[in-house]
């Protein structure tokens, strides 16, 4: 073991976390050889694609580490038809026909991550809204409006605040601070609080195509697909423990139905997640 411990394989280096000084260990899983021999490898299977710096952890005051990002087959056949495949998806990338058709804009001095529909856009935006709106309201679901920032003490009570840290977006006031809404629950949970609800009343469904907003870095954003400010179609619903199996079904109904019609369930997986034993993790 201690021979192990001196070995190259295992090896020790600091890291900031805030401002503290941790010292940790990188244990190499993969050091290889994998082959006896690169005379083996096939020079034409394999090419590289591109390299990309990264912060350990994510912090910047910690090392600089490069990934290097590569493609590799048995032959150059499967290599050839994968770079194709990858040219072919490239022309059909939302951001290009998002530009060539007008969709949306993405502005400079808006800033990036924070996209503007075109008239054209707008239509398609407009579409899938109301198909969702059809989709909920025929299962009891009323709609609902919510502002787009709220006072501080909502998201420090909720958790939210403490879970979500410098990705908030915070608003100064004359008078108060208010953080734009990373999340609706806090907001549907205000308008449930303010009815007298029996349990006879249950299930109570909201739904809202609301806008929440998370300070991504600028590095991670892209097109749509990872942005600044990111509209759902959100739902939340109060609910008896009797009543709990039924509305499940009827929240999966509904995802199901969506996508059906889009053509987006021909592969798809499930996935459960359940609690473990780090509460940190979770809100509620």
């Amino acid at each position: 073991m201690q021979e192990y411990l001196e070995s190259e394989e295992y090896q020790s280096f600091n890291v900031m976390d805030g401002d503290q000084t941790k010292n940790l260990k990188f244990i190499d899983m993969c050091t290889g050889p994998h082959v006896d021999s690169t005379s083996d490898l096939d020079a034409n299977s394999f090419k590289l694609a591109r390299v990309a710096g990264a912060y350990w952890l994510g912090n910047s005051e910690n090392q600089q580490l490069t990934r290097i990002y590569a493609y590799a087959f048995n032959d150059k056949d499967e290599l050839a038809a994968h770079t194709h495949m990858l040219a072919e998806a490239k022309k059909r990338d939302h951001r290009v026909i998002g530009a060539k058709l007008k969709l949306f804009t993405v502005s400079e001095l808006i800033g990036p991550g924070l996209p503007l529909m075109q008239p054209a856009g707008m239509v398609i935006r407009k579409e899938l809204e109301d198909y969702l709106w059809d989709l909920h309201k025929v299962r009891g679901y009323d709609r609902v409006w919510t502002p787009h920032i709220a006072k501080e003490k909502l998201y420090e009570i909720s958790g939210h605040a403490s879970k979500f840290g410098d990705e908030l977006f915070r608003v100064q006031g004359k008078e108060d601070s208010f953080i734009m809404k990373p999340m609706n629950c806090p907001h549907h949970m205000q308008i449930f609080a303010d009815n007298q609800f029996s349990y006879r009343d249950m299930p109570v469904r909201y739904f809202e195509p609301a806008t929440i907003y998370r300070d991504e870095k600028s590095g991670q954003l892209s097109g749509l697909t990872r942005v600044r400010a990111i509209t759902q179609d959100d739902g939340h619903l109060f609910c008896r423990v009797d009543q709990i199996k039924e509305e499940v079904k009827v929240i999966t109904d509904i995802i199901k139905e969506f996508y059906d019609t889009i053509g987006m369930t021909e592969d798809y997986w499930v996935s459960l997640s359940v609690r473990d034993e780090d509460k940190s993790k979770y809100l509620g």
